[in-house]
């Protein structure tokens, strides 16, 4: 009976065993993929009015942008009785354009670098799928320009505002949430589908003052808000290891 029992508890191991090792979705991987975001900004430009009193004080405008763009992906993830623990880094590398219009001026943004980090956290629902969630932070740097409508400048009296060609607005920092399912397709290459919701609280900030001006000009500032962004996913990735 002893003996008996040994056996099935050395089977029911050595099933186990082969079960865990059976599965690719572990280890060192690689991948490509394309998002599909979704995304609104709010733009306000605001002048002294100690020198300005005749026009309006404030312009705000706001705009929402789809975009489709490569992404690039590179991680590393741990099986242990089903569960799955990993850590990834993201880049998109593609610049992405927001055009924002008013009747007396419009800015042209680029987003130009979009990295993130992301811890990864999921279930084997069999060998070959996995199921899991992310959390993790993004930095996003945002380039721009401002333009005026009439002839590259804004008139109005004796004000004269000319454009300005590099707003360096900055970089800001997201909270990353989201979810997604994994599907080995051979023993190195995996299919993936991730869904990620992105939250920016803090406003990106620009001086508008003499320095870009001519003598005339008002000082000013601007700010952008950039709202919150979904993005759709979908990926190949390649294993490197299996451990």
């Amino acid at each position: 009976m002893l003996k008996k029992s040994s056996v099935c508890s050395l089977t029911l191991g050595c099933l186990v065993a082969t079960h865990l090792a059976a599965s690719p979705l572990q280890g060192v991987y690689f991948g490509v993929g394309a998002t599909y975001t979704q995304q609104g900004i709010n733009q306000h430009l605001d002048f002294d009015p100690d020198k300005v009193e005749s026009i309006p004080l404030h312009y705000q405008t706001e705009s929402q942008v789809n975009n489709l763009q490569p992404a690039l992906f590179l991680g590393y993830g741990y099986n242990l009785n089903n569960f799955y623990a990993g850590i990834e880094l993201d880049a998109n590398p593609n610049r992405q354009h927001y055009d924002l219009n008013t009747a007396n001026f419009s800015s042209h943004l680029d987003k130009t670098k979009d990295y993130a980090a992301s811890l990864r956290l999921g279930y084997l629902i069999t060998p070959k799928i996995l199921a899991y969630g992310l959390a993790g932070l993004t930095q996003t740097r945002f380039d721009g320009k401002l333009n005026f409508v009439d002839g590259g400048a804004f008139k109005h009296g004796d004000l004269f505002l000319k454009d300005v060609p590099d707003l360096n607005t900055g970089t800001l920092t997201g909270k990353q949430l989201g979810a997604g399912l994994s599907v080995a397709l051979t023993q190195n290459l995996s299919l993936r589908a991730e869904y990620q919701h992105v939250i920016y609280n803090d406003t990106l900030s620009f001086d508008l003052d003499h320095s870009q001006y001519d003598f005339f000009n008002p000082l000013g500032a601007g700010s952008i808000k950039v709202k919150n962004a979904d993005t759709l996913g979908l990926g190949i990735s390649y294993q490197l290891t299996s451990l």
